[in-house]
């Protein structure tokens, strides 16, 4: 669905490309596991632009009981964004979500 041919816009794209990133942030939930997949692509492979939404929706979804995180797979599937982009970004400290 992305091309993996374009390479994303820079950090400094302005809200534009911020808003579409919340805007990917927000279909989450409704979306399908194809196009779930897809958006976890582009998110990862667009470390610097999405770094500060994916953390942002993260630390809201960390908000709520245990309970409900551990059935939040837009949380799981946003940790494992997080965690390729502190990859990508060369911060192995927090790469790997245990």
């Amino acid at each position: 669905m992305f091309d993996e041919n374009v390479s994303p816009a820079a950090p400094s794209a302005g809200p534009c490309v911020l808003s579409t990133v919340c805007r990917l942030i927000e279909v989450l939930p409704r979306a399908d596991w194809l196009l779930q997949s897809e958006i976890e692509t582009w998110l990862s492979q667009s470390s610097a632009i999405a770094q500060e939404a994916v953390a942002r929706e993260i630390t809201r979804r960390q908000a709520v009981p245990r309970e409900l995180q551990a059935k939040d797979n837009v949380l799981r599937l946003l940790l494992a964004v997080k965690g390729r982009i502190d990859e990508a970004l060369g911060d192995p400290a927090t790469s790997r979500i245990v």
